[in-house]
């Protein structure tokens, strides 16, 4: 295929910032004196931006919880102080191209913009749509930025490492590609048209199908 547009999931995708949200989160629960969630019961509330989980978890108190959450986040992120390895490299072969990107993501404005800041990446994406509190619907935001793009939904890409990323970019019909690379992704087989265990495949799968872009910068 040649490939005119890429859309991007954020955590397990880009960085390896699943365990930074984890770990976050319980030093929120445990701060506020409730049930510290286990790993996966933490996954489980994923979804929703931080501010709807907090909403949900502590109504009457999601304020305080959300700012102690976006402390602990910024603590943590320092065992996280890169991209994996082959997507800086993957975002400036499309840049190089003309190839624009999105940014697509369930977190919470400012965990998002703190992360994108801190690899220093934000001026890669030409659209950022983050999580809301009743929770991003990932098929609704690719159909609004594949309008802005004026491009068709074949000529384009979603990259994420959920099962649940594969499933709305097939109903937004774009090609959902499976970022394999983290050990926490929750990708099953049959939902990846297209699937990468390394970045570096990733990379190479890119420089065959995408082309450079009349009016992109040499």
């Amino acid at each position: 295929m040649s490939i005119k547009g890429v859309l991007f999931d954020f955590d397990g995708t880009i960085a390896n910032t699943i365990p930074v949200c984890v770990l976050a989160f319980q030093d929120t629960f445990r701060a506020m004196n409730a049930h510290v969630p286990t790993d996966d019961e933490v996954v489980a509330m994923f979804g929703p931006s931080e501010e709807g989980i907090f909403q949900r978890a502590m109504p009457a108190h999601w304020e305080e919880a959300l700012q102690i959450f976006l402390k602990a986040y910024r603590k943590h992120h320092d065992a996280c102080p890169q991209p994996f390895a082959g997507i800086p490299q993957a975002l400036q072969l499309l840049q190089q191209r003309g190839i624009p990107m999105a940014l697509v993501t369930g977190k919470g404005p400012h965990s998002a913009a703190y992360s994108l800041d801190y690899l220093g990446i934000t001026h890669y994406f030409d659209v950022i749509e983050v999580g809301k509190p009743e929770g991003v619907v990932k098929m609704r935001a690719i159909e609004e930025i594949l309008q802005k793009w004026q491009l068709a939904p074949e000529d384009a890409i979603y990259v994420g490492d959920a099962d649940y990323d594969m499933l709305e970019a097939q109903a937004a019909g774009v090609l959902p590609v499976g970022a394999c690379w983290a050990t926490t992704h929750t990708i099953k087989p049959e939902n990846a048209q297209t699937s990468f265990t390394s970045t570096s495949d990733f990379l190479r799968w890119l420089e065959a199908n995408t082309a450079t872009q009349e009016g992109a910068k040499r």
